[in-house]
């Protein structure tokens, strides 16, 4: 997660130290964290989420960084950061139609289909889809099964291997990605993150921590 400005008006992060659950946890900077009702931060404690790391903490001794296994850490605790994160990204498993694209079982696309959309961002080898690269198309509905089939606006045929950006709507709400780096599109998870924009040229989407944050 990369910051990019603060609805109040900030340019600059708000950064603070605090301390970690667990010194030998791994964190990258840009990773969603969390704080226990006793201060104490990481990935995967319980608690509401604080803020988006702000330094790497690799949980091992380094020579040249003290603070790599050290029990604190900088988090950008920005009121209102807006944060720019990668779409989501679903690949063609096999040759579809003008109005279908084939996916493997994800489960990424969920809830409000209607709303959300797919932009073309790169074609398999010896892919014949005659849609441009930045085409974007609606989806409809879903079949789910061995594999997912979306209903999409009509297009160029989709082909095995062509790679398509997961385009929410403005207002979304979803939840932070297995990596803590992003946000996942399954609307069953929590409800931590918003979608403020979308930013087709490189296909990544803004997001706001939801108002359960603790800044």
């Amino acid at each position: 997660m990369k910051f990019l400005y603060g609805l109040g008006g900030a340019n600059v992060p708000v950064i603070k130290e605090f301390e970690l659950s667990n010194a030998s946890e791994a964190i990258e900077a840009g990773q969603a964290l969390k704080c226990t009702n006793r201060g104490l931060v990481g990935k995967n404690v319980t608690g509401e989420y604080i803020g988006v790391a702000a330094e790497d903490h690799s949980g091992k001794e380094d020579l040249l960084n003290p603070r790599a296994n050290g029990k604190k850490i900088r988090i950008d605790i920005t009121k209102n950061g807006v944060y720019s994160v990668p779409a989501m990204r679903l690949t063609a498993v096999e040759n579809g139609t003008s109005t279908t694209l084939v996916c493997e079982n994800g489960g990424y696309v969920t809830g409000n289909l209607t709303f959300f959309s797919l932009m073309l961002v790169a074609k398999g080898e010896g892919s014949t889809n005659t849609d441009s690269i930045g085409e974007v198309r609606k989806i409809s509905d879903v079949t789910t099964g061995t594999n997912y089939t979306y209903e999409i606006q009509e297009g160029g045929v989709t082909c095995k291997g062509d790679v398509y950006a997961v385009i929410p709507y403005v207002g979304f709400i979803g939840g932070v990605d297995y990596d803590y780096k992003g946000m996942n599109l399954t609307d069953d998870l929590d409800a931590a993150l918003m979608v403020t924009g979308v930013n087709k040229t490189d296909a990544t989407i803004e997001v706001k921590f939801n108002d359960s944050t603790l800044f």
